[in-house]
């Protein structure tokens, strides 16, 4: 069916988002655990409430859609509104995560610190390692929660202006991929049958009647 590949793109798409958001989540719960909760690294809480939320929302979508079809959380508005959402918040997560990242371990990325922090060395070095591993992934899920929600929203006024809204179906009805079809076409409406046209009949003149004279009988 033409319609796949946009169905694989979504699969790859909520799938590679839910191991990155568990990726990121674990990470946090570790540097909370590192950090003893102080301020320095508030972040975390951002990211534990991102990749928790990710992780309920995509989810549920994702097996919903793989037992029913035709759900309303498999609806394109309910996706992009969903996915726009969650964009904003890694995009947010990333951009804290790196804003601490430079303030607390400075501009060095080696996470290199010498003898400096004699005692917590290892502590300061796994929490280093760990707080780019945020900024990283946080990053990641934001580009690609973007690309999906723009592709999505492109698609979908594309459809919209072939007088075919796609708004209320999923992506698996194959809905927007059909958008340069005339709609008579795509809804499956029987096209008019043509009859051939042929000129009228010309009038043709009928032989005027012979008359037959016979000789008189006597």
């Amino acid at each position: 069916m033409p319609s796949n590949y946009l169905t694989y793109i979504r699969l790859g798409t909520f799938v590679t988002t839910l191991l990155f958001s568990l990726i990121v989540l674990c990470v946090s719960a570790d540097l909370v655990s590192l950090s003893n909760a102080q301020s320095d690294f508030g972040f975390c809480a951002l990211s534990l409430t991102t990749g928790l939320l990710t992780l309920i929302t995509l989810g549920p979508m994702l097996l919903v859609d793989m037992n029913r079809q035709g759900s309303i959380f498999s609806y394109i508005v309910v996706e992009i509104s969903c996915m726009a959402v969650l964009w904003v918040l890694w995009l947010s997560t990333g951009s804290y995560a790196a804003s601490t990242d430079n303030t607390v371990f400075g501009q060095d990325t080696s996470c290199n610190f010498g003898d400096f922090f004699i005692g917590n060395l290892d502590r300061l070095d796994r929490a280093c390692h760990e707080t780019q591993a945020v900024v990283a992934f946080s990053f990641l899920t934001w580009i690609i929660l973007m690309g999906y929600t723009v592709m999505l929203l492109v698609l979908g006024l594309r459809a919209q202006e072939r007088g075919r809204p796609a708004w209320k179906t999923g992506v698996r009805d194959g809905a927007l991929l059909f958008a340069d079809e005339k709609v008579v076409g795509s809804v499956g409406m029987t096209p008019p049958t043509l009859h051939p046209t042929y000129p009228p009949p010309t009038q043709q003149t009928l032989p005027s009647s012979v008359s037959h004279s016979y000789p008189a009988q006597v």
